[in-house]
């Protein structure tokens, strides 16, 4: 599967032997992005000097997301006389991992740059950025990857499965109400193996966050 590559490749593979791996997650809202990023950060966490986690807000601000970093770098939660840049470079000098989760967009390129910048001084081999979003154009912005990893929806009839057994409870409750089972598979065929709504209303809200 993708996460066991991704974690080999993190703490054994191909990304030990460079500067800087970036890996997207990307997909639409309630695929399960953040709860993969958790998952590889939990299995892959003890191989890292320095692990921070940082909730990105949805109006990309490159000072004020240094600042979220710097504030959550456990080493440095005390200190109060440098500001974030320099506790980024201070801290991150060690090899580090850092989750950029749920990011809408990253402004413009320039400014993409200037936080990489911080992140890249002084740094060892190894070091982990994993970005959540929604939307394919962060993830070109941001990948240093050829394969980012991108959730899909459920295949048809495993995700009609997952919709009848999550409404009716069971095959009798299903067959009680089978006037309603008409309606359900248009509903569960509408949704396209999405939990919340349909790849094509992703793509209209990725056009328009």
């Amino acid at each position: 599967m993708k996460k066991n590559t991704t974690i080999k490749n993190i703490t054994h593979g191909d990304y030990c032997d460079k500067d800087l791996t970036i890996i997207p997650i990307v997909g639409p809202g309630g695929i399960g992005k953040t709860t993969l990023a958790q998952y590889i950060y939990k299995e892959v966490h003890n191989y890292f000097d320095v692990t921070v986690w940082v909730c990105v807000t949805p109006n990309f601000n490159v000072y004020r997301l240094k600042e979220d970093i710097a504030k959550s770098i456990p080493q440095l939660k005390d200190e109060k006389n440098s500001g974030p840049h320099d506790l980024i470079v201070q801290s991150l000098g060690s090899m580090f991992l850092l989750v950029l989760d749920d990011m809408w967009n990253c402004g413009h390129e320039d400014e993409w740059k200037y936080l990489l910048a911080s992140l890249k001084k002084g740094q060892t081999k190894g070091n982990i950025i994993l970005v959540t979003t929604h939307f394919l154009a962060v993830v070109e912005m941001v990948k240093t990857i050829d394969s980012p990893i991108q959730l899909k929806g459920l295949d048809p009839q495993e995700f009609w499965e997952l919709f009848e057994a999550s409404v009716f409870g069971d095959e009798k409750s299903a067959n009680d109400h089978a006037n309603l089972l008409e309606t359900g598979k248009m509903i569960s065929k509408k949704s396209e193996g999405f939990p919340f709504g349909s790849e094509n209303s992703w793509e209209v809200t990725e056009k328009s966050p």
